[in-house]
């Protein structure tokens, strides 16, 4: 059988949520050309009550060829960036939880080195009536609890849900039923579309992951603020915090975008840094869901996306976000961020403007498209200070940039142009590199509308004495 991919819903994903070196602070650069980057103090070693966790969502609804190498390849990937667990989404299909198994088994030959758990898609699974609460009896997901390779947080095995706070199970209340299927056998920290102040109506949440964090709510500066009103709602109940790259979505049902410049994705990270005592968990919306754009791990052929989703997401290889989410992990994790050895640059943006009308797409322009600036967004990781530029055709903007993590930008406009990057150090030290992503030029005339990020990054390179 085939897999049945199943689109979320608009109204789920629109529900509100109230929602450098070693002791040099992390440099936040302007969000314009302005030469003199801000700056983001790096917070002090956190002596953490427990482990941190990085974990990142991963849709098993696209897994159906997945072979146990496919596993492997995923997880050696996720390792490599410090993750700690993919968050395993499934649905009701039975040949997901054969999936899970797989996952599961592959992730048992890395020791303690990566763990799964289940995320239980209950805009996927029916749960309104006895029925529906035979059928998740039926699934019988707990057999994987025992597993080795399952994710425990807090001595319990980890368990969480995509929605799900309205699900009764033929219950007399979405708490009662949640009780009857979770009992004391996991620790259940679910995204629950619910304002923080309900809360205290769901005394079975051992913890929450407000999904929608992820991005700010309209055109509007990501904040810690969501996250802040719900850690003083849960008291010392678990917080799983979501961080996001992007989010596009073209589908006749499903068409719109969340507004992700000004380098948000890097503001969501320092905010969760500098609120790191407040955090147990992070989840990286995702790993491997490409429709909505904001996957960030490698998009291989024996992935199932959704039909019709190739439009935006062939050529649009988001593994290059990888060693900036590691620099970013390593800081939460520990509390310092990571010295940085070698310079590094990362590039993100559409590739056409926001404004420009598509030849020969059936579909409108993306809901909120016009939230969205015409720009290339970059990091430059510097072991030590520097000029660093942006350049597109005749548009350039440089500055001179203390070592560490910094932001830089430049408005598109010019037709054709190709992106480029550059680094130089001037004096005794005297050395330069620059990058042209091969792929990264703007086009003023798209024949779609495709608001996916674009996304390079530099090889690391030593700093040359």
């Amino acid at each position: 059988m085939l897999p049945s991919l199943v689109l979320r819903s608009l109204a789920v994903c629109l529900s509100p949520v109230l929602a450098g070196p070693l002791g040099v602070p992390l440099l936040g650069g302007s969000d314009n050309n302005d030469a003199s980057p801000g700056t983001t103090p790096s917070p002090p070693p956190v002596d953490h009550p427990s482990p941190k966790l990085v974990v990142a969502h991963f849709m098993v609804g696209t897994a159906y060829y997945y072979t146990p190498n496919t596993w492997h390849t995923q997880i050696q990937r996720a390792i490599a960036t410090d993750i700690n667990a993919f968050a395993l989404n499934i649905g009701k299909d039975d040949w997901q939880l054969d999936r899970v198994r797989d996952a599961l088994d592959a992730a048992s030959k890395y020791d303690d080195k990566f763990k799964c758990f289940i995320s239980l898609d209950m805009d996927a699974i029916p749960c309104k009536s006895p029925a529906d609460a035979a059928y998740l009896q039926k699934m019988d997901i707990k057999r994987f609890f025992n597993e080795p390779s399952y994710q425990t947080f807090k001595g319990k095995p980890l368990l969480s849900a995509f929605s799900g706070a309205s699900c009764h199970f033929g219950r007399a209340s979405s708490n009662e039923g949640w009780e009857w299927f979770v009992g004391d056998d996991a620790h259940f920290v679910p995204s629950f579309f619910i304002p923080p102040q309900q809360a205290s109506d769901y005394p079975v949440l051992n913890g929450i992951f407000p999904w929608n964090s992820a991005w700010p709510q309209g055109k509007n500066e990501i904040n810690f603020g969501s996250d802040k009103a719900w850690i003083d709602h849960i008291g010392d109940r678990t917080y799983m915090a979501a961080v996001s790259p992007w989010f596009f979505t073209h589908f006749p049902q499903k068409n719109f975008i969340y507004y992700m410049d000004k380098h948000m994705l890097v503001k969501r990270w320092e905010d969760i840094i500098a609120n790191s005592r407040d955090v147990d968990i992070v989840q990286i919306v995702s790993w491997n869901d490409f429709s909505e754009g904001h996957a960030i791990g490698p998009l291989l052929k024996e992935e199932a996306i959704p039909t019709g989703a190739e439009a935006w997401t062939k050529g649009y290889d988001h593994t290059g976000w990888l060693d900036l989410f590691k620099y970013y992990i390593h800081a939460f994790k520990t509390g310092v961020y990571p010295v940085i050895k070698q310079d590094q640059i990362f590039c993100w943006g559409r590739l056409s403007p926001a404004p420009a009308q598509a030849t020969s797409d059936s579909l409108p322009p993306p809901r909120d498209a016009g939230m969205s600036e015409d720009a290339v967004w970059a990091m430059f990781l510097l072991a030590t200070p520097a000029e660093i530029e942006l350049r597109c055709g005749q548009t350039s903007s440089k500055k001179q940039a203390p070592a560490g993590a910094v932001k830089h930008m430049l408005p598109l406009s010019e037709n054709g142009c190709q992106v480029e990057a550059y680094i130089r150090r001037t004096g005794e030290d005297e050395w330069s590199r620059s990058f042209a992503p091969k792929g990264y030029v703007f086009n003023t005339q798209p024949a779609t509308y495709n608001f996916n990020a674009f996304v390079a990054a530099s090889s690391a390179a030593p700093d040359e004495d």
